[in-house]
């Protein structure tokens, strides 16, 4: 009886989940900040590697990054530790909630070259005079 609770709770949050993604496609529509530790479990990075995207990017050490949308992290994390402690990657979310999960991940990770900002990027000045090297 517990274990089809269980499947029915996983169906459910699996849907949840894909509606979001779908409505998402439509208009702009962030990831709820209850569903960051869906960003931020180990299935989500075998099938959406966040080395694989900065290898795409092409991000070295000395170079300064921007991750638009950062959400918990799942790619700031690993830019800041790929490039050299004193370069930056500037992490931009809109929801105050999920800046507080990425600083909390940053602070268990020990990571430092993050700086995490609440903006609306569609906001024309959301990042006016900035120069980023990748993002």
């Amino acid at each position: 009886m517990k274990t089809r609770s269980v499947w029915w709770l996983a169906g459910g949050l699996a849907l949840a989940w894909l509606g979001w993604r779908l409505s998402s496609r439509r208009r702009q529509m962030p990831c709820p900040a209850w569903l960051a530790w869906i960003l931020e479990n180990p299935l989500t990075e075998a099938v959406a590697a966040a080395e694989v995207t900065l290898d795409r990017i092409g991000l070295q050490p000395g170079e300064r990054g921007l991750d638009v949308g950062c959400g918990p992290g799942r790619i700031a994390l690993p830019a800041a530790q790929r490039v050299s402690p004193t370069d930056e990657i500037v992490a931009v979310d809109v929801q105050p909630a999920m800046l507080a999960r990425l600083q909390e991940r940053l602070a268990a990770a020990g990571v430092r070259n993050v700086i995490p900002r609440q903006s609306d990027i569609a906001a024309p000045d959301a990042l006016a005079g900035e120069q980023f090297d990748a993002g």
